[in-house]
């Protein structure tokens, strides 16, 4: 069943990236980005996470005196949950505002989102009901003009919505391509 699931999600990826529009966007400008993460939980869980994304610059930057630029993103992503040898799957989509230092050095981010579970229960885990909100925040580090790594802190949780509340705590680990 794991399989299945890993496949889907790629799927989903390559099908995303396939739709994403190309014209007018040059290399240089870096509108779109796509890539994966891998994370673990960190508060005790026992609960893996694997991600594949799309993301797309927002309008909103504003460029600071100082040299660093202020921006935004917005990202969709695709989840695997894995605890116990049972998977189950998530989607979510977020906004992040990104301070980006002088010369694209470095890149902190922040963000926030929402999104859906396939099943609230993995393994003997319950997240209490289906939506959860979310929220992150990390560090990038560019490599080359493309390509970039970053890790980042990741809360998920249903925000009390339902009668349970339990939370995912993860330390994560990203590659992301930008185009």
């Amino acid at each position: 069943m794991r399989v299945n699931r890993i496949r889907l999600a790629l799927i989903v990826f390559v099908g995303c990236l396939l739709h994403m529009p190309t014209d007018g966007v040059s290399a240089s400008t870096g509108a779109y980005s796509a890539g994966m993460r891998v994370g673990d939980s960190i508060n005790g869980e026992e609960i893996e996470q694997y991600d594949i994304f799309v993301a797309r610059k927002l309008p909103w930057s504003r460029q600071l005196s100082s040299g660093w630029n202020l921006g935004t993103l917005c990202e969709f992503s695709v989840n695997v949950l894995n605890r116990d040898e049972e998977d189950g799957l998530s989607a979510s989509i977020s906004t992040d505002l990104l301070l980006t230092s002088p010369q694209h050095k470095v890149v902190y981010f922040a963000g926030v989102g929402a999104g859906a579970m396939e099943d609230s229960v993995l393994g003997d885990y319950d997240f209490g009901g289906a939506l959860f909100f979310l929220s992150h925040a990390g560090v990038r580090l560019p490599l080359s003009s493309i390509f970039s790594v970053a890790v980042r802190l990741s809360h998920q949780s249903n925000g009390s919505i339902y009668d349970k509340n339990p939370s995912l705590n993860l330390a994560q680990i990203e590659l992301r391509f930008t185009f």
